[in-house]
């Protein structure tokens, strides 16, 4: 037990000698400004990637790149100790860097496990945006809280915090672009995954099912039709807009027009051998308009985001 209390006694004096250090408050905040910068720099890497990436192993790197960074950088205030009596900035930062270890160990963690299948159906697509918006938010609320304690420190020691503006507009810029191509992929992928549901069931064999199938796509088309004009150009940008109209556009004339002859001669089992041959033929034209539809929204929402981050 005295063994234990003697360690304790020199970890303190430790972090009191390590404080003592710094001649002044300046030199002594810009060491826990230098740790945040570190942080910031690498988990904006990580954002842009899982925004930007299709390459799930590369997402996993860089949120573990961002991992060991926070708890590098947690190790390091730590071991910094007081200003004098002072001890606010260093408790908050040790708080922060601890809930950025949650929010990327488990969190990120689980959100990153649910993007392999997000695209399965709009509702996993949902869990994964939810999942996302959870980690995002433990995020947010560590960086608020570090920025309180720089805040605080600075007005008690007269200093001026100086913060990376053109980091704080990447940050900005990606916050902006985030949210509304989620949006939009939300809006786009209810219907869309109507469409791969049906084509699914016609693989299947489950054709009693596809009458059900369209009367939900043609729900998903009002529903995302009405979320539209919520939407207007992106920072004068109109082609993921223009994009997501014309998909539903097409979509009410598929089911005005096509899917209801389309489905009934699907389920038609005494078809004759001409007719099959012009069903399967219209079926295989839908499944190619539905792929062509559906690889030109993600490219266009591909060369959104990537006109409008900057690589650096």
């Amino acid at each position: 037990m005295f063994r234990y209390f003697l360690v304790a006694i020199l970890i303190g004096f430790t972090c009191q000698l390590n404080a003592q250090r710094y001649k002044n408050p300046q030199a002594y905040f810009k060491k826990f400004q230098n740790e945040n910068r570190k942080l910031r720099i690498k988990n904006l890497r990580y954002l842009k990637a899982s925004l930007k990436s299709s390459d799930q192993r590369k997402v996993d790197k860089f949120r573990q790149v961002v991992l060991d960074q926070a708890k590098s950088s947690k190790i390091s205030v730590g071991r910094i100790g007081p200003y004098k009596d002072y001890d606010i900035l260093q408790k908050e930062y040790v708080k922060a860097m601890q809930m950025y270890i949650d929010a990327f160990e488990k969190n990120f963690g689980v959100a990153d496990e649910l993007s392999k299948n997000r695209y399965n159906s709009y509702e996993d697509l949902k869990k994964y945006y939810q999942a996302v918006g959870k980690a995002e938010e433990e995020m947010l609320t560590a960086a608020f809280q570090i920025e309180s304690a720089e805040d605080h420190f600075a007005r008690t020691y007269y200093l001026k915090v100086v913060r990376d503006e053109e980091m704080e507009e990447q940050y900005a810029l990606l916050d902006e672009v985030t949210l509304y191509s989620r949006d939009m992929t939300l809006s786009f992928f209810r219907i869309d995954a109507q469409v791969r549901m049906y084509l699914k069931l016609v693989e299947r064999g489950s054709l009693d099912s596809l009458n059900d199938v369209v009367s939900e796509m043609r729900r998903a088309v009002i529903k995302s039709k009405e979320e539209l004009k919520a939407y207007d150009a992106f920072e004068g940008e109109t082609a993921l807009y223009d994009q997501m109209s014309e998909y539903i556009e097409e979509m009410e004339v598929e089911l005005n027009e096509n899917l209801g002859g389309l489905t009934d001669n699907l389920q038609n089992e005494f078809m004759e051998e001409k007719e099959y041959k012009l069903t399967q033929r219209d079926l295989n034209d839908f499944i190619e308009r539905h792929n062509y539809r559906s690889e030109d929204f993600f490219e266009t929402k591909r060369e959104l985001i990537e006109d409008y981050l900057p690589e650096k």
